[in-house]
């Protein structure tokens, strides 16, 4: 994806499982593989604290976390992300900058989610984030596709829901 931002904070993407719409399915897994219930619900978030892009993931059993520190993104200028999980495994890179990777804790490899995607934001942030954002990015985001063998182009200019989104201009 690409995005450009003058906010030091804010999330840029989510996706995972909300708390309370939790069938027990996820439970059940978690216990056949010996996850400690304390644990939260699956998630990716994509974010920017600091003004350096940040990425954590929970399959169940532990939070991974990345900080991408090579580049701040919260300049004015257009930047592009690049975010891969396969499995356990996780990257982040910048601006076609060096990648980093991190493994996530546990045995478990599969993201369980009972949500839609978010993009710039998501309700109630502070406590589906764990804390971590309490806004959504204040900023434009483009070009955002998921996968890489059969990439799907997320139409953003068709969501299902919108709140405080306007026009970014054409660059």
């Amino acid at each position: 994806m690409r995005m450009r931002s003058t906010a030091s904070s804010g999330l840029v993407l989510w996706m995972g499982r909300h708390p309370e719409e939790d069938d027990g399915e996820v439970q059940a897994v978690h216990q056949r593989h010996g996850v400690h219930p304390s644990f939260g619900h699956d998630f990716l978030a994509v974010g920017i604290q600091d003004g350096l892009v940040h990425l954590r993931v929970d399959l169940g059993s532990g939070e991974l976390f990345l900080g991408y520190n090579l580049t701040r993104v919260n300049d004015g200028q257009w930047h592009r992300v690049n975010v891969v999980r396969r499995g356990q495994e996780a990257t982040i890179s910048v601006d076609n900058g060096p990648a980093l990777g991190r493994t996530a804790p546990g045995r478990l490899r599969q993201l369980n989610t009972n949500t839609g995607l978010y993009i710039g934001g998501v309700p109630d942030a502070a406590r589906l984030t764990r804390g971590r954002y309490s806004v959504g990015v204040d900023g434009c985001l483009a070009d955002v596709t998921l996968g890489e063998d059969l990439a799907y182009h997320v139409p953003l200019d068709d969501p299902q829901q919108a709140e405080n989104v306007a026009a970014c201009g054409a660059t």
